[in-house]
Protein backbone atom coordinates (compact mmCIF):
# COMPACT_ATOMS: atom_id res chain seq x y z
CA UNK A 1 0.00 0.00 0.00
CA UNK A 2 3.04 2.41 0.89
CA UNK A 3 4.72 1.81 -2.33
CA UNK A 4 1.53 2.61 -3.95
CA UNK A 5 0.78 5.97 -2.29
CA UNK A 6 5.04 6.84 -2.87
CA UNK A 7 3.97 5.92 -6.87
CA UNK A 8 1.15 7.78 -6.81
CA UNK A 9 2.51 11.00 -5.65
CA UNK A 10 5.63 10.34 -7.60
CA UNK A 11 3.69 10.19 -10.80
CA UNK A 12 1.85 13.56 -9.81
CA UNK A 13 5.06 15.47 -9.74
CA UNK A 14 6.75 14.45 -12.03
CA UNK A 15 3.38 14.77 -14.86
CA UNK A 16 3.63 18.16 -14.91
CA UNK A 17 6.88 18.13 -16.35
CA UNK A 18 6.40 15.40 -18.76
CA UNK A 19 4.11 17.75 -20.56
CA UNK A 20 5.20 19.35 -23.90
CA UNK A 21 4.63 22.96 -22.89
CA UNK A 22 4.02 24.71 -19.38
CA UNK A 23 0.90 26.40 -19.12
CA UNK A 24 0.63 30.02 -17.46
CA UNK A 25 -1.61 33.58 -17.19
CA UNK A 26 0.04 36.46 -16.60
CA UNK A 27 -2.05 39.52 -15.35
CA UNK A 28 -0.93 43.45 -16.24
CA UNK A 29 -1.01 44.01 -12.76
CA UNK A 30 -0.95 41.68 -9.29
CA UNK A 31 -1.90 44.09 -7.28
CA UNK A 32 -3.68 47.29 -7.68
CA UNK A 33 -4.78 50.57 -5.66
CA UNK A 34 -7.67 52.03 -6.34
CA UNK A 35 -10.28 54.82 -4.54
CA UNK A 36 -13.93 53.17 -4.48
CA UNK A 37 -15.58 54.09 -7.24
CA UNK A 38 -12.68 54.06 -9.66
CA UNK A 39 -12.85 51.54 -12.49
CA UNK A 40 -10.21 49.26 -12.63
CA UNK A 41 -8.98 46.96 -15.54
CA UNK A 42 -6.71 43.99 -15.52
CA UNK A 43 -5.31 42.75 -18.69
CA UNK A 44 -3.78 38.95 -18.95
CA UNK A 45 -1.49 36.79 -21.26
CA UNK A 46 -2.48 33.24 -21.67
CA UNK A 47 -0.31 30.92 -23.29
CA UNK A 48 1.58 27.59 -23.35
CA UNK A 49 5.32 27.62 -23.72
CA UNK A 50 8.81 26.09 -22.95
CA UNK A 51 10.03 28.78 -21.00
CA UNK A 52 7.79 30.81 -18.41
CA UNK A 53 6.12 33.78 -19.46
CA UNK A 54 7.77 33.25 -23.18
CA UNK A 55 4.88 33.45 -24.79
CA UNK A 56 5.02 30.39 -27.52
CA UNK A 57 1.63 28.70 -28.59
CA UNK A 58 -1.84 30.03 -27.73
CA UNK A 59 -4.09 28.73 -24.80
CA UNK A 60 -7.59 29.83 -25.57
CA UNK A 61 -8.51 31.93 -22.82
CA UNK A 62 -12.55 31.99 -23.47
CA UNK A 63 -13.00 30.17 -20.66
CA UNK A 64 -11.22 31.30 -18.34
CA UNK A 65 -13.00 31.87 -15.06
CA UNK A 66 -12.82 34.60 -12.64
CA UNK A 67 -13.91 34.25 -9.18
CA UNK A 68 -14.26 37.43 -7.58
CA UNK A 69 -13.71 38.14 -3.69
CA UNK A 70 -17.11 36.74 -3.10
CA UNK A 71 -16.13 34.05 -3.96
CA UNK A 72 -18.78 34.03 -7.27
CA UNK A 73 -17.26 33.54 -10.72
CA UNK A 74 -18.09 35.81 -13.40
CA UNK A 75 -16.18 35.58 -16.90
CA UNK A 76 -13.37 37.49 -18.52
CA UNK A 77 -15.25 41.02 -20.33
CA UNK A 78 -13.17 39.85 -23.55
CA UNK A 79 -10.65 37.67 -25.10
CA UNK A 80 -8.69 37.54 -27.92
CA UNK A 81 -6.59 34.51 -28.99
CA UNK A 82 -3.83 35.18 -31.40
CA UNK A 83 -0.95 32.86 -32.93
CA UNK A 84 1.27 33.26 -30.06
CA UNK A 85 -0.62 33.92 -27.09
CA UNK A 86 -4.09 34.77 -26.06
CA UNK A 87 -5.81 37.91 -23.83
CA UNK A 88 -8.26 38.61 -22.06
CA UNK A 89 -9.57 41.85 -19.75
CA UNK A 90 -11.35 41.71 -16.66
CA UNK A 91 -12.67 44.96 -14.79
CA UNK A 92 -12.06 44.97 -10.94
CA UNK A 93 -15.09 46.10 -9.32
CA UNK A 94 -14.66 44.90 -5.55
CA UNK A 95 -11.78 44.90 -3.20
CA UNK A 96 -10.22 42.19 -2.36
CA UNK A 97 -8.44 38.84 -3.95
CA UNK A 98 -9.95 37.41 -7.58
CA UNK A 99 -8.72 34.36 -9.14
CA UNK A 100 -8.29 33.99 -12.63
CA UNK A 101 -8.30 30.00 -13.37
CA UNK A 102 -8.50 27.97 -16.07
CA UNK A 103 -9.42 24.22 -15.73
CA UNK A 104 -8.99 21.56 -18.38
CA UNK A 105 -11.49 18.43 -18.54
CA UNK A 106 -10.32 15.52 -17.07
CA UNK A 107 -8.55 12.69 -19.39
CA UNK A 108 -7.76 8.92 -19.19
CA UNK A 109 -4.93 7.79 -20.91
CA UNK A 110 -5.06 4.28 -21.12
CA UNK A 111 -2.90 1.06 -22.10
CA UNK A 112 -4.27 -2.11 -23.02
CA UNK A 113 -2.95 -5.62 -24.57
CA UNK A 114 -4.63 -7.32 -27.26
CA UNK A 115 -3.17 -10.34 -28.77
CA UNK A 116 0.06 -9.79 -27.07
CA UNK A 117 -0.07 -6.13 -28.95
CA UNK A 118 0.00 -3.07 -27.19
CA UNK A 119 -2.70 -0.30 -27.92
CA UNK A 120 -3.70 3.19 -25.97
CA UNK A 121 -6.57 4.93 -25.86
CA UNK A 122 -7.11 9.05 -24.52
CA UNK A 123 -10.06 9.93 -23.67
CA UNK A 124 -12.38 12.54 -21.88
CA UNK A 125 -14.66 10.56 -20.88
CA UNK A 126 -15.24 9.07 -17.34
CA UNK A 127 -13.57 5.94 -16.38
CA UNK A 128 -16.55 3.04 -17.21
CA UNK A 129 -16.97 4.63 -20.32
CA UNK A 130 -13.45 4.60 -21.44
CA UNK A 131 -13.16 0.82 -20.22
CA UNK A 132 -15.98 0.57 -22.26
CA UNK A 133 -14.44 2.29 -25.59
CA UNK A 134 -11.41 -0.90 -25.11
CA UNK A 135 -11.26 -3.54 -27.61
CA UNK A 136 -12.99 -6.31 -27.61
CA UNK A 137 -10.34 -8.96 -25.51
CA UNK A 138 -8.07 -6.20 -24.58
CA UNK A 139 -6.02 -7.24 -20.99
CA UNK A 140 -3.81 -6.02 -18.24
CA UNK A 141 -5.83 -2.47 -18.73
CA UNK A 142 -3.88 0.49 -17.15
CA UNK A 143 -5.41 3.53 -16.79
CA UNK A 144 -4.17 7.16 -15.45
CA UNK A 145 -6.37 9.81 -14.70
CA UNK A 146 -4.99 13.50 -15.80
CA UNK A 147 -6.22 16.66 -14.79
CA UNK A 148 -4.41 20.22 -14.97
CA UNK A 149 -5.37 23.69 -14.01
CA UNK A 150 -3.65 27.37 -13.83
CA UNK A 151 -4.67 29.88 -12.10
CA UNK A 152 -2.94 33.17 -10.99
CA UNK A 153 -4.07 36.07 -8.06
CA UNK A 154 -5.10 39.74 -8.83
CA UNK A 155 -5.65 41.83 -5.44
CA UNK A 156 -7.46 45.18 -5.00
CA UNK A 157 -6.95 47.33 -2.09
CA UNK A 158 -6.92 45.08 0.54
CA UNK A 159 -6.35 41.40 0.39
CA UNK A 160 -9.11 38.46 1.00
CA UNK A 161 -9.25 35.29 1.83
CA UNK A 162 -12.06 33.68 0.15
CA UNK A 163 -10.77 32.45 -3.28
CA UNK A 164 -8.10 30.80 -1.69
CA UNK A 165 -10.29 27.83 -0.45
CA UNK A 166 -9.47 24.92 -1.76
CA UNK A 167 -12.41 22.95 -4.07
CA UNK A 168 -12.06 19.52 -2.61
CA UNK A 169 -11.22 18.12 -6.04
CA UNK A 170 -8.15 16.41 -7.09
CA UNK A 171 -4.50 17.85 -5.59
CA UNK A 172 -5.04 21.25 -4.58
CA UNK A 173 -2.21 23.23 -3.64
CA UNK A 174 -3.88 26.23 -0.89
CA UNK A 175 -1.23 29.48 -0.40
CA UNK A 176 -0.22 30.06 3.40
CA UNK A 177 1.76 33.13 2.65
CA UNK A 178 -0.95 35.51 0.75
CA UNK A 179 -0.61 35.74 -3.35
CA UNK A 180 -0.54 39.45 -2.69
CA UNK A 181 2.45 39.53 -0.08
CA UNK A 182 4.79 37.81 -1.95
CA UNK A 183 8.28 39.59 -2.57
CA UNK A 184 10.39 38.76 -4.80
CA UNK A 185 13.36 37.45 -2.70
CA UNK A 186 11.74 37.13 0.29
CA UNK A 187 10.13 33.36 1.47
CA UNK A 188 7.19 32.31 0.95
CA UNK A 189 4.52 29.22 1.62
Amino acid sequence: MKLRLITLLGTLCISPLASSHDRWILPSHFNVSAESEEIVWITSDVSASNQVFMMDKPFSASDVRVLQPNGKPTSPSSSYTGGRKSVFDVQLMQDGTYKFEKEVSPRYFSQYKVKGKEGVVRSRMDKKATTAAMPKGAYELESSLNVSRVETYVTRNKPTEEVLKPKGEYLELVPVTHPADIIENEAAT
